[in-house]
């Protein structure tokens, strides 16, 4: 073997398994897959009449409601439209709330939505939100 082959042959040697121990990360890769997803607002007790809730991510896209049963109105706080503010008022405010799209729909945990204000039927804000619960999840 000439000197040249044997220097190739320690560096495949020494490469090798560098290489083979990135592959077996355990995770495989997923190619970014864009989609929708969805806020719901679980209540425990009385349906409220409206709920303002910030969504926190990054690439947002324009949140728009999930059904008839409310109205939505949406602002962005930033500019990069990585957080945006969503009050939902109608006569019962629960469930499927609003929906945005995602460059990742396999990511819904680098997404969080927190509940600021919930108010009831008669449009009195709740002093204790103890028994309402927003979440985000795929859209199926």
């Amino acid at each position: 073997m000439n000197r040249s082959r044997r220097w190739t042959a320690m560096f495949a040697a020494l490469l090798l398994p560098v290489v083979a121990s990135c592959g077996d990360s355990g995770s495989p890769f997923r190619a970014p897959v864009p989609g929708t997803l969805v806020v719901s607002l679980e209540v425990d007790g009385t349906p409220a009449g409206a709920a303002l809730v910030v969504v926190h991510g990054k690439q947002i896209g324009v949140p728009a409601a999930y059904s008839d049963a409310g109205a939505i109105f949406a602002r962005p706080m930033d500019a990069d439209g990585g957080r945006w503010q969503v009050a939902v008022v109608g006569t019962e405010v629960s469930g499927k709330l609003f929906s945005f799209d995602v460059p990742d729909v396999n990511r819904p945990e680098a997404y969080s939505a927190e509940l600021i204000q919930v108010a009831d039927r008669a449009d009195n804000l709740l002093p204790d939100m103890a028994g309402y619960r927003v979440s985000i999840q795929p859209k199926r």
